[in-house]
């Protein structure tokens, strides 16, 4: 199966209908996720819902909805899920994501449509459990590893994201593990580098420093839903001050930055020669550098480092661009293939 994405504000976004295929059905955008198990959407009536781009999907104006009972075994299995004793008896879920966002709603069945750009013949429309949610706003498709999940749903065991051209699974592979549906990998090396072809550092380690303990490691969660690297305080520190001393840059604060205030007056080719390097246990290695490392902020006035301290470990989107990521679920791996993307 194929399934397209759009590149917006910082996420990938999924266009997609929902409804029967005779229905007159909106379409909709929702967010590719691999750290959520339940794909979700806004639905009518949406009473707590913000204001989105897209009207809340109507279950009645489709003619293949079906709203998921407290006794189906989806609705039994479920995190989080409960019953509402009204009346109605449908399946109630609730979910609460790191950045402090919420979803809630009831969860139902329907038929998702897929299509391509520029291509007639190509549908991809399987029925699908999702969220129904009457709080909150935007929407997700889940691509965790729960019996919820889309990917679960349409029974699919690889798949990658297409962050590069000519997406493809390949390249140095990662083992990782499941905790609570979410994909966790072993971070044991980030190295710092700074200059030219010409004139390149020697790379510097920042972890584990000096003195650190050999063989250590950091539980990093691989998630397309949240933005930036975080990174806990022993390791951010240091490679900030590092970056700070060889851009030579006016650092600038603004606390509603979606970064913490890490900021610089300048602009993307000022830090085209910095590069971070992230080693992973299986040998696999990725290097951040331009777009994956910084991102333009203040109408591209100031540029703003993609890292931020945190006592969780996390690997976003910003450090995924330009890189094809696939996830194989049967052997437990995703592969990390760069070739080609840095010119």
């Amino acid at each position: 199966m194929v399934v397209p994405s759009h590149f917006r504000r910082g996420l990938y976004l999924v266009p997609l209908r929902i409804g029967g295929s005779l229905d007159r059905i909106s379409s909709r955008h929702l967010m590719f996720d691999t750290g959520s198990d339940l794909s979700w959407t806004q639905c009518y009536p949406c009473r707590n819902c913000g204001q989105g781009h897209f009207a809340p999907y109507i279950p009645f104006k489709s003619s293949t909805f079906r709203s998921v009972s407290c006794d189906d075994p989806l609705c039994e299995h479920a995190p989080d899920a409960s019953c509402d004793e009204s009346g109605t008896r449908q399946c109630k879920f609730f979910r609460e994501y790191v950045g402090g966002s919420m979803a809630s709603g009831y969860l139902a069945s329907d038929i998702f449509h897929f299509s391509l750009d520029g291509n007639t013949n190509y549908h991809f429309e399987p029925e699908v459990v999702f969220g129904c949610a009457t709080a909150e706003k935007s929407g997700i498709l889940a691509l965790g590893t729960s019996s919820l999940s889309f990917l679960a749903q349409v029974r699919v065991d690889k798949f990658y994201l297409r962050f590069g051209s000519q997406a493809r699974i390949s390249g140095k592979r990662i083992p990782f593990w499941n905790d609570k549906d979410k994909y966790y990998v072993h971070l044991k090396r980030v190295t710092y580098q700074h200059g030219n072809r010409l004139s390149q550092q020697q790379p510097v380690p920042i972890y584990p420093g000096d003195g650190g303990p050999e063989g250590s490691t950091f539980e990093m969660l691989v998630e397309s839903g949240t933005l930036g690297i975080w990174l806990p305080e022993s390791t951010f520190y240091p490679l900030q001050k590092k970056i700070d001393t060889d851009i030579s840059l006016i650092r600038v604060h603004f606390d509603v930055n979606p970064n913490n205030g890490c900021c610089y007056i300048g602009t993307m080719k000022d830090v085209e020669e910095v590069s971070v390097t992230l080693g992973f246990v299986g040998g696999a290695e990725m290097e951040l550098f331009g777009d994956s490392l910084f991102f333009e902020y203040n109408d591209s006035e100031w540029i703003c480092l993609g890292f931020t301290p945190s006592n969780t470990t996390v690997l976003g989107i910003y450090a995924q661009r330009n890189t094809n990521m696939g996830f194989d679920l049967s052997e437990r791996e995703i592969s990390i293939d760069q070739a080609g993307c840095r010119s």
